[in-house]
């Protein structure tokens, strides 16, 4: 299948949201500097990748698809538009066409469509295989009856033979602590409890393949590993308990 750019100049129900609008003041807490009368609300975000995405924020009706019976559904979605791409997102090879918002957010496509009362707050997102494929629903999925896994909580971390001396407390879960598996990003990001020792330890096993540490956007990055060394024989695991059963 071929993918497209959303363009709201193509959409005959696209309206640009203004920064004056209440969706604006809302998230920037107070009136926004320098807004005038038809200014539209931009945004910009950098990734951990250093790569980055400038826009606006516009409103547009979408169509979906119904998983059970023939009938789809229209909402009106309030989302961003890029009008830059910069570093991978701009590559034909290394960046998707579009992405869509399903975070955790008010703002996020499926939180407001749970909000208009369209679907539950949910989503099952069933891969197929190392080559791509698969679907992405959103709310309840009653035909076939999926298999669910509940959340993890991290429990350890393992480099080798060796469980790293981590306290249990900096795996707990709260508002800003907790494990995520995010299927769109091939980074890991760890706090400084858990990324410290690590980090010794793995120098440690590979002083003998002089390994180089640098830093990046403020991250520690490690490189200059030789492809034919031991290192991946070494690498480390996550322990995870279940937050619940998880069926047969």
């Amino acid at each position: 299948m071929t993918l497209k750019m959303y363009d709201p100049k193509n959409s005959s129900t696209a309206d640009l949201v203004p920064c004056s609008g209440g969706f604006c003041t809302d998230n920037y807490k107070s009136p926004i500097p320098g807004c005038s009368s038809g200014d539209v609300f931009g945004y910009g975000l950098k990734y951990g990748d250093g790569s980055g995405s400038d826009g606006y924020f516009v409103n547009d009706v979408i169509g979906y698809d119904q998983v059970s019976g023939n009938l789809g559904i229209q909402v009106l979605y309030l989302g961003s538009c890029a009008t830059q791409q910069t570093g991978n997102l701009a590559s034909s090879t290394g960046a998707l066409d579009g992405l869509i918002g399903f975070g955790a957010s008010d703002e996020s496509m499926l939180s407001q469509l749970a909000s208009s009362g369209k679907v539950k707050k949910k989503f099952a997102h069933c891969l197929d295989g190392k080559n791509g494929g698969g679907i992405f629903a959103m709310g309840d999925v009653v035909q076939p009856t999926p298999k669910s896994t509940p959340l993890v909580n991290m429990e350890s971390v393992q480099v080798g033979n060796k469980v790293l001396d981590i306290p249990k407390q900096v795996f707990e879960a709260g508002n800003t602590t907790g494990t995520i598996i995010d299927s769109g990003t091939t980074l890991a990001y760890l706090s400084g409890e858990i990324f410290n020792p690590l980090r010794q330890t793995v120098t440690i096993l590979t002083n003998v393949m002089d390994v180089k540490w640098s830093r990046r956007g403020g991250d520690d990055v490690r490189n200059d590993i030789g492809k034919e060394s031991n290192f991946q024989d070494n690498i480390n695991e996550i322990k995870a308990t279940p937050n619940g059963e998880i069926p047969g």
